[in-house]
This record gives C-alpha cells, sequence and structure tokens, in this order.
C-alpha cells in the first residue's frame, strides 16, 4: 500500500501513544499524535489527509459512538480502528473484530508496554500488507496464543437450561405474528446469514432495530435485499405490515401498532435509549403490548443490553425469545444479557434461526 502512509493516532495516554506511534512507525506508516484532543475539528484541520485513524483508549467499553462520530466526522475517508485496552491482566490478548462501522481491537494488557506488541499485533490482523520496514525487538509474528485468528463456525444450537419459558397465552384469539430483532456489532453479516436461510413458508413481518449510522443506512438495505426474496425497506413512515423485512432507520424508533385491524409501524423520534436511536427495547415493548399476537424476538451479535429489557417484556406478555450463539458473535454482548436472564428458547447461529421460529410459531 505505497499511498496509504498517513496515520492518525489518537491517544490521551502519552505512554501509549508514544509505543503506539513507535509500534506503527516501524510498519512504514508516518504518524501524527496530537497531544490535545479537545478540538477533533481543529486537530483536522491542521493535518493533510489521512489513511488510517486510530483511537486508543484506556478500558473495554460496549459504547464507542461518541469516538465513531468523531472518526467519521473528522477523518471520512480514512480506515477507523478503535483500540481498547484494559492493563493489569495477566498476559496479552489481543482480540480484533472488523465490523461495518470500524475495525475494533480488544487488548488486554499485562503492563503498559505490551502496548508495543499489541499495536503490531493490530496492523499485522486487519493490515497484512503493512510489512516492517526496520529489525526491532518485537518479534514479527507473535506467539498463536497471542495472536487474533478468525475460524468460521459451525452452526450448532446451543441449548439453554432455561429457568422460566412462557408460552403464548390465549393461543385460540392469535390472528397475527411477529418477529422483531436487535442487532449492533457485527450485526451486518448476522443479519445476511439470518434472512439468506430464511424458511419459504415462514410470510411473517419482521422488524430490524439495527444499530447503524445514516451514512450506511442505504448500503445495509441493498446488502440485505441481495441476499433475500423479500421486500427490505426502511420504516422513514407509518406503514402496514406484510411479509416484508422492515429496518428502523437512522434517528428513529419503531413501535407497532394495531390500526382498522392491520399491525402498523411508525417511526418516532422518543428518547434514546442506551444511547441509541433507534433502539431495540422500545421496538421489543410495543411488540410485546399487542393483543392477539404471537411475538418471537431476537437478539443478534452486539455491545451493551439493548434488547434485554424488551425480551423480558415479550416473555413477560406471552412471547419467546432466541439469540445469537456465541461462537458465531462477533461481540457476545447483548445476546450474553439475555441469555443469562434464562428466558430465551436458545441460542443459535443465525442462518438456522428462521427454521427455530418457524418451530416456536407451531408449538
Amino acid at each position: 500500500m505505497p499511498n496509504r502512509s498517513k496515520a492518525l493516532i489518537l491517544c490521551d495516554k502519552s505512554q501509549w501513544r508514544t509505543l503506539a506511534v513507535d509500534a506503527m512507525s516501524r510498519h512504514g506508516l508516518h504518524c501524527f499524535a496530537p497531544r490535545d484532543l479537545s478540538d477533533l475539528k481543529a486537530v483536522s484541520a491542521t493535518l493533510p489527509t489521512m489513511e488510517y485513524a486510530f483511537w486508543i483508549v484506556d478500558g473495554i467499553t460496549a459504547d464507542y459512538s461518541t469516538m465513531l462520530d468523531g472518526l467519521f466526522d473528522n477523518w471520512p475517508d480514512a480506515e477507523h480502528i478503535i483500540i481498547m485496552c484494559q492493563s493489569d491482566n495477566p498476559d496479552l490478548q489481543v482480540h480484533c473484530k472488523k465490523t461495518l462501522l470500524a475495525k475494533i481491537a480488544h487488548c488486554y494488557l499485562s503492563s503498559f508496554k505490551d502496548i508495543t506488541r499489541a499495536s503490531q499485533q493490530v496492523l499485522e490482523y486487519f493490515f497484512p500488507d503493512l510489512e516492517p520496514t526496520t529489525s526491532s525487538s518485537t518479534p514479527s509474528s507473535p506467539p498463536s496464543s497471542t495472536r487474533s485468528t478468525f475460524t468460521p463456525r459451525t452452526p450448532t444450537p446451543i441449548k439453554h437450561n432455561r429457568t422460566t419459558v412462557s408460552s403464548r397465552v390465549r393461543q385460540n384469539l392469535i390472528t397475527d405474528k411477529l418477529i422483531v430483532v436487535a442487532s449492533s456489532t457485527g450485526g451486518v453479516q448476522a443479519l445476511t446469514e439470518f434472512l439468506s436461510k430464511w424458511p419459504d413458508t415462514l410470510t411473517v413481518p419482521v422488524l430490524i432495530a439495527h444499530h447503524l449510522p445514516a451514512r450506511f443506512q442505504s448500503s445495509l438495505g441493498e446488502i440485505l435485499q441481495r441476499v433475500s426474496s423479500r421486500t427490505i425497506q426502511f420504516v422513514d413512515k407509518p406503514m402496514p405490515l406484510k411479509n416484508g423485512v422492515y429496518i428502523s432507520p437512522f434517528d428513529y424508533h419503531v413501535s407497532i401498532k394495531r390500526h382498522e385491524g392491520r399491525l402498523w409501524a411508525e417511526p418516532h423520534q422518543g428518547p434514546k435509549e442506551h444511547f441509541l436511536r433507534p433502539a431495540a427495547d422500545p421496538l421489543f415493548r410495543s411488540a410485546a403490548d399487542l393483543d392477539n399476537t404471537a411475538v418471537v424476538g431476537v437478539v443478534l451479535t452486539g455491545m451493551g443490553r439493548d434488547g434485554t429489557e424488551g425480551c423480558q417484556h415479550i416473555v413477560n406478555s406471552g412471547g419467546q425469545v432466541i439469540c445469537q450463539d456465541e461462537q458465531s458473535s462477533v461481540v457476545w454482548g447483548m445476546p450474553k444479557q439475555v441469555y443469562d436472564l434464562g428466558i430465551t428458547e436458545g441460542a443459535f447461529h443465525p442462518s438456522v434461526m428462521g427454521l427455530k421460529i418457524q418451530e416456536l410459531f407451531k408449538s
């Protein structure tokens, strides 16, 4: 990559910043590491065009939307890499994940000096073409026990020994069926697998709350439409629900209501939940509150706990919940929160969820 040589290093810890710059400079990157991060717009105005933008933070956090906004707003054309570090661990561990929004690395450090090796491993994982330009004491190929790798997973369902299982009440009064989905980090791949293996006989509306900035909204629709024979559309106005896939648009929650005997999806700008809009919890709660409707909630890969409260509400109202398994999740955060409550019908690979949902509706 001869023309992709300028790298921005954002880090408010001086020792970490120095070590990261040293490690990345050895891979042919011309590093810029401003010390004052209080005004990123001003920083951007003083720098040339960046090919890489690294943001290194102290702590593993589920919500990195502020960092993403800063990177996209000020360096929209750069490769965005967020490196989260946690100190005082027995040994160095680096776990890298590629998402639609950014490249994310979770680094567990035994001391601050591990930033050098961690930075190197992040570069080797995400940008293998960036060869080291000088020799150093840092090994070019870290031991396999600390180097992140990706191995395709077998779609094997995990059955959960749940403490409670609620079945749909008033089964004889059911007039509609509905599927609501929560998705975040790594969710584009999960949603692709979820919809591409959909049973033709499962003609049920699917509503998705996916955490995604506005700039990627059209791309998400195009990606999902390529793998699904059903219509994919964003709920940008009130609309009746048919056998389609409906996605919450950026900066809008979606609620489901019954109007003249039919189910309708309506966008609204209610308060953010979990610092998010759209969020899954408002969607899930509205689905659970519907009369005469069988509801299945689905929680896919993502950080944080969005969807947990909504899933509890679904189960309390007689609906059912499934979640993505740990092996196939990019981040097993949102699914784990629901799974650990003991309210799911199990954890599954997204590719088999359609069949599982079909079984649940028949039970």
